[in-house]
């Protein structure tokens, strides 16, 4: 899913699935609740370690951040990088 943006909800959606149909697979790594932001939601960021079939192996990490409207349950905003493989790993370990 390199490059793959959307501003729409129902892109957004496709997009999630392409990627857990695809084999790839997320562990939170960490998560830091920056508090309320100016537009009435809670900013978070987020360390994603990202495995699959179409990731470079081991893993990559990937810092992404958001926005939570928690009254309401939903997802307001989310973005992801595409990551690196951690500095120093030996993926033959």
């Amino acid at each position: 899913m390199t490059g793959a943006a959307s501003y729409e909800v129902r892109g957004a959606v496709e997009a999630l699935a392409a990627i857990g149909r695809s084999g790839e697979r997320w562990a939170l790594r960490r998560l830091d609740v920056n508090g309320r932001g100016w537009h009435g939601g809670v900013d978070f960021g987020v360390e994603i370690r990202r495995s699959g079939p179409d990731i470079p192996k081991p893993f990559v990490e990937s810092a992404g951040k958001g926005v939570l409207d928690c009254p309401a349950g939903r997802l307001m905003l989310f973005g992801l990088g595409n990551g690196r493989v951690p500095r120093g790993f030996d993926p033959r370990s």
